[in-house]
């Protein structure tokens, strides 16, 4: 998931350079529908900008994980700092929530998406 994220912000950091083009959702452009991630490459980049409200606007899911992952990297690099170890592995407890958590966030952010 890190890796996807990873690669989602080099891409939203290479369309605001001018350097890509943006890429418009196949699933949109076939159904007429937004996906469960359309709004990610706005969301992001509105997230980048500082504009918060504009990001969850766009898609509130990826805000929130935009937001999530900042404070996780700020947060493991300050136990670095500290020469405190970082943990790589989650526990069975939250492997179980997020496998019951995160298909719920995503229809919660995809009926928000079908119904603005």
């Amino acid at each position: 998931m890190l890796v996807g994220l990873a690669l989602t912000a080099a891409y939203v950091l290479l369309v605001r350079a001018g350097l890509l083009p943006a890429l418009a959702c196949p699933f949109r452009s076939l159904t007429g529908v937004p996906c469960p991630l359309c709004g990610t490459t706005t969301s992001l980049t509105r997230l980048l900008a500082g504009d918060a409200a504009g990001a969850v606007t766009a898609n509130p899911l990826v805000a929130l994980l935009g937001l999530l992952l900042a404070v996780a990297a700020l947060g493991t690099l300050l136990r670095l700092l500290l020469g405190r170890g970082v943990r790589l592995r989650l526990s069975a407890r939250e492997r179980q929530s997020a496998w019951l958590t995160l298909p719920l966030a995503l229809l919660a952010n995809w009926l928000y998406l079908l119904l603005r």
